[in-house]
């Protein structure tokens, strides 16, 4: 049973450094101050989503008994699993049992990619003693991408495979956004694989590699936020079934090449607009092969319209062959495309989307036995924003130096864009044409203040208290912060009080790379945005001249000193006397 987990909404908060959000929105051009957002948000630190993606291009259940399975075969198989809480609850597949994330409780995102899992007399939901090419990669800590190659294997009877790949990734940090790349993703690719005596059994080049593909995406939204989508895109190569007694089953899907995958997305835009999109092409072409003859008992266009319940074809009732299946007590069943249908166990709600697909899947039984059930093509995903859009904000750090200052003395304010270099980690895109504004004002009392220097090229306006930094350039995740310094300083006359500044800054996506795919088509016009940020500063305190310091010559101890001093004076003056009139 596939079950899922949300968590409360986590607020965070400090005594006198708050932080804003000015969202994301479209830019006309560097320099355009963003607008209110179009809807509400909620900024990714606090927001509540899950989602998850799983692919197989081939799902064989062999031998099931009402208890176990004797055999268990996922090949080219990949999963994505993201949660703002945590992965601590375990997930499978609710329709072939496969184990898809274990328990994480540490980690908010799960990717993994496996070229075949083969699992022995096992129950449902638990993890296959063999795992080939399988690999596996969790968030947070952010980690490089995981690729695993076996190569080949020759074990007869058993098993025997060409090439077999998991290359997985996840990108998540609680602080930013991970936009410009996959907050999960994992792929599987098998080539040239033969399971238990050729029950199964993948033919074809290299070049006709069997892969699936699941991945989770931030998604830019039109009006500036961010929404979800989860997807898995599968190339099927050709597959043969042995049904025995000379009978097998031939399954080709033509010009389903690396350019023409079979996809399945959902996608959530977080204000109520929610979409389940499938992707299908190519010739879907099913030969059963007798010692007699070979029947194409299917051969249709995926781009025909089969329905919703696609094409059902019982192999029993067909002439000829169905009398020679059911004279050797061999019932045959298969199900051909159809559309996408939604997943009962997933949560619903008004941001919250599933879907479930099958290329083809078959059903063979040997009286009352269940010898084989198939799945070719088979996709799920599903997303659920139940705090609505996402807000994507450049954190900014401000501090004073000193935090207390002296009417007479000076001080010196630096904002940090971003606040340190480790906090867009998850981000494969830059901040580019970045600007700043800083305004500063009284919070409390009536403190002068004098601006002495403005670094980076930033301009002063008196009239209204503002410094601007028009361009700052571009920013890569990684590097040390921009550091923007103001020197101010205090006449000798000031009154006392607190002084307030707040830094408001925005920025542009750029340069995204794509993360472990190479490429970002997949989150949106991000690259066309522009996000922002803003901190405010309730620093530093000013006190009056001659209050509220330690002292410095001067106060209650000077006349103790000069009193001592005097003394000392007289004692020294008396003995130098004594001394002169008894030589």
């Amino acid at each position: 049973m596939i079950r899922f987990r949300k968590r409360g909404l986590a607020l965070m908060g400090t005594a006198v450094l708050t932080a804003a959000s000015v969202g994301v929105v479209p830019a006309a051009s560097a320099s355009t101050q963003p607008r209110a957002l179009a809807a509400a948000s909620t900024p990714f630190t606090n927001s509540q989503f899950l989602t998850y993606a799983t692919g197989a291009q081939v799902h064989l259940s062999a031998v099931q008994t009402a208890a176990s399975t004797l055999a268990n075969i996922e090949q080219a198989f990949s999963a994505v699993s993201v949660n703002s809480g945590n992965l601590s609850t375990a997930i499978s597949d609710p329709a072939t049992g496969a184990l898809l994330q274990p328990s994480l409780p540490a980690a908010n995102a799960y990717g993994r990619g496996a070229g075949l899992e083969v699992g022995l007399g096992l129950p449902a939901a638990t993890a296959d003693q063999i795992r080939l090419g399988i690999a596996e990669a969790s968030a947070p800590p952010l980690g490089p991408v995981v690729t695993k190659t076996v190569l080949p294997i020759n074990l007869p009877g058993i098993l025997t495979a060409g090439v077999l790949k998991g290359i997985a990734a996840a990108a998540y940090l609680p602080t930013f956004c991970p936009v410009g790349q996959p907050l999960a993703y994992g792929e599987g690719d098998a080539a040239g694989v033969s399971v238990l005596s050729n029950l199964l059994s993948l033919s074809g080049t290299q070049t006709q590699t069997a892969q699936s593909q699941s991945r989770s995406d931030l998604v830019a939204n039109s009006d500036g936020t961010f929404g979800l989508q989860s997807s898995v895109s599968e190339h099927i190569a050709p597959i043969s079934v042995n049904l025995g007694t000379g009978l097998s089953l031939q399954i080709s899907l033509g010009g389903s090449g690396v350019n023409a995958p079979i996809t399945l997305a959902t996608h959530a835009d977080g204000h109520g607009n929610n979409t389940r999109a499938l992707t299908n092409t190519g010739t879907l072409v099913i030969s059963l092969v007798t010692p007699l003859a070979t029947t194409n008992i299917v051969n249709v266009n995926l781009n025909t319209i089969l329905g919703p319940a696609g094409l059902v074809v019982d192999a029993n009732a067909l002439p000829i062959v169905g009398a020679l299946l059911t004279g050797l007590g061999i019932t045959l069943k298969l199900t051909v495309a159809g559309q996408p249908h939604a997943i009962a166990s997933f949560p619903t709600g008004p941001n919250a989307i599933s879907a479930a697909y099958d290329l083809l899947s078959l059903d063979v039984g040997l009286g009352a036995l269940k010898v084989a059930g198939l799945k070719v093509g088979h996709m799920e995903t599903g997303v659920d924003l139940a705090s609505g859009a996402i807000s994507c904000t450049v954190p900014v750090a401000k501090v004073a130096n000193p935090a207390v200052v002296q009417a007479g003395s000076s001080f010196t304010w630096t904002i940090l864009i971003p606040a340190t270099s480790t906090v867009l980690g998850a981000s494969t895109c830059d901040l580019t044409a970045i600007r700043a504004t800083d305004k500063i004002s009284v919070n409390s009392g009536s403190p002068t203040f004098t601006i002495d220097s403005i670094s980076n090229g930033g301009t002063y306006n008196a009239s209204t208290g503002t410094i601007t930094w028009s361009n700052l350039g571009t920013y890569h995740p990684g590097d040390p912060p921009i550091a923007l310094k103001i020197g101010v300083s205090v006449p000798s006359g000031s009154s006392a009080g607190v002084l307030q500044d707040t830094a408001n800054v925005t920025a542009g996506l750029g340069n995204c790379t794509g993360g472990v795919t190479g490429v970002a088509t997949a989150i949106g016009a991000v690259q066309n945005a522009i996000i922002g940020g803003s901190v405010t500063l309730i620093a530093p305190q000013v006190t009056a001249a001659g209050t509220g310091l330690a002292a410095t010559g001067t106060g209650p101890m000077l006349p103790w000193i000069a009193a001592g001093l005097l003394l000392l004076a007289a004692v020294t003056h008396r003995v130098l006397r004594r001394a002169r009139h008894n030589p």
